[in-house]
C-alpha cells in the first residue's frame, strides 16, 4: 500500500516517460521531476515534447504544486508553441481555471472541494491521485475528476474509479520488479478501462489506456 505518510516518498525523484498510441508508435518524450520542499510541499515540474501522430505534435511545459498535505495549491500547463496555455489557481475554498486557444481565452470560477480530483495527459496525475487517495490491495475508490483535454485543456467534469487488484511482479526497462495493479475505469461506466502498475512511491511504471495506447517509464532514479 502507498504510505500514508507524505514524509516517506523520497526526494529528488525524476525520469522520463515515453507516451505511445494503439499501433505502437512513440508520440511523446516527458521529462519530470519531483521535489519535496523543508515544509513538505511537493512540487513536480515536466517537460515533454509531443511527436507525430500525436493529435497535435508540441512541446509542453508542466508545473504543479501540492501542499504538505497534499491538496491542490497550484497547476500551469503552457503549450511552448504559444498556441495554448491552462493555468488552475486554488484558494480559500474556490479555483480559477483559465485556458487559452491561440488568442481566446476562457475562464471558471467556482467552489472547490478537496475531494476532487485533475486528470491530464501524463502518468504523473494518476500518481498525484493515488498520492491523495491510499488504496489497499483490494480497495475502490470512487472519485470526483474535472479531466483536463489533452489538446485543447478545455475541462471536463467525471467520475473515475481507481480499484488495487494487488501486487504483482512485472517485466519492466528495469528488470522484474513487484509493482501495485491498479485498474482504472474512466467515467465509471465500464466503457473505458485502463490498468496501471506503479512501486510503493506511487510512481507509474507502465499505463494501458483503454484505446491500446499509454504510457511507460523508461528512465527514473531509485531510492537508495
Amino acid at each position: 500500500m502507498i504510505s500514508d505518510d507524505a514524509t516517506a516518498r523520497p526526494t529528488g525523484r525524476k525520469g522520463i516517460y515515453q507516451s505511445f498510441d494503439a499501433a505502437g508508435s512513440i508520440t511523446a518524450d516527458e521529462r519530470w521531476r519531483w521535489i519535496n520542499s523543508l515544509d513538505g510541499a511537493v512540487r513536480i515540474d515536466t517537460e515533454t515534447v509531443r511527436i507525430a501522430p500525436d493529435e497535435e505534435p508540441r512541446s509542453e511545459a508542466v508545473s504543479l504544486e501540492l501542499s504538505p498535505n497534499l491538496s491542490w495549491r497550484r497547476l500551469v500547463i503552457h503549450a511552448l508553441s504559444g498556441k495554448r496555455e491552462s493555468r488552475i489557481d486554488f484558494a480559500d475554498g474556490r479555483v480559477n481555471l483559465c485556458w487559452r486557444v491561440d488568442e481566446i481565452s476562457r475562464t471558471r470560477d467556482y467552489e472547490w472541494t478537496d475531494d476532487c480530483e485533475i486528470d491530464y495527459n501524463s502518468a504523473l496525475f494518476n500518481m498525484v491521485i493515488l498520492w491523495r487517495n491510499r488504496l489497499a490491495p483490494g480497495q475502490t475508490r470512487n472519485l470526483r475528476v474535472v479531466s483536463l483535454d489533452k489538446v485543447t485543456f478545455e475541462p471536463k467534469r467525471l467520475m473515475q474509479v481507481y480499484t488495487h487488484l494487488g501486487n504483482e511482479q512485472r517485466e519492466t526497462p528495469f528488470g522484474r520488479l513487484k509493482l501495485e495493479h491498479i485498474r482504472l475505469d474512466l467515467g465509471g461506466n465500464g466503457e473505458r478501462i485502463c490498468h496501471l502498475w506503479c512501486d510503493s512511491s506511487g510512481v507509474v511504471f507502465d499505463y494501458a489506456a483503454s484505446n491500446g495506447g499509454g504510457f511507460r517509464l523508461v528512465a527514473v532514479n531509485f531510492p537508495s
